[in-house]
C-alpha cells in the first residue's frame, strides 16, 4: 500500500519512532536501576516527617537548614528527601 505522506513527513515519523524507542529504553534502564538500588534508598534516605520525628526538630528548623545550605536534600516530586549520613554529620557539627 502506497503512503500518502511526502518524504519529509515520512522522515519525521521515522525520527519520532526512533525517539520514542530510545525513550522507552532509557525508562527501562532507569526502572532497573531504581529496582536495584531500592534497598539503599529505603535504608539511607528519609523524608521531612521522619526527620522531624527521629531528630525532634521542627519544620522551620528543617527549612532554615535547607535555605542556609547546611542540610543537603533531594526533591522527589513535592517531597524532600535527606541522607541519613548527611543528617548525622550535621548533628555532629551543630551545637
Amino acid at each position: 500500500m502506497k503512503s500518502n505522506l511526502n518524504p519529509e513527513d515520512e522522515n519525521l515519523l521515522t525520527l519520532i519512532a526512533q525517539y520514542l524507542e530510545f525513550n522507552s529504553q532509557q525508562m527501562q534502564l532507569l526502572t532497573n536501576w531504581l529496582k536495584t538500588n531500592e534497598k539503599y534508598f529505603k535504608n539511607n534516605l528519609i523524608d521531612s516527617a521522619e526527620l522531624k520525628q527521629q531528630y525532634h526538630i521542627s519544620d522551620s528548623t528543617i527549612y532554615r537548614l535547607r535555605k542556609k545550605g547546611k542540610l543537603s536534600f533531594t526533591k522527589l516530586g513535592n517531597k524532600y528527601m535527606y541522607s541519613r549520613s548527611a543528617i548525622e554529620n550535621l548533628m555532629e557539627q551543630e551545637p
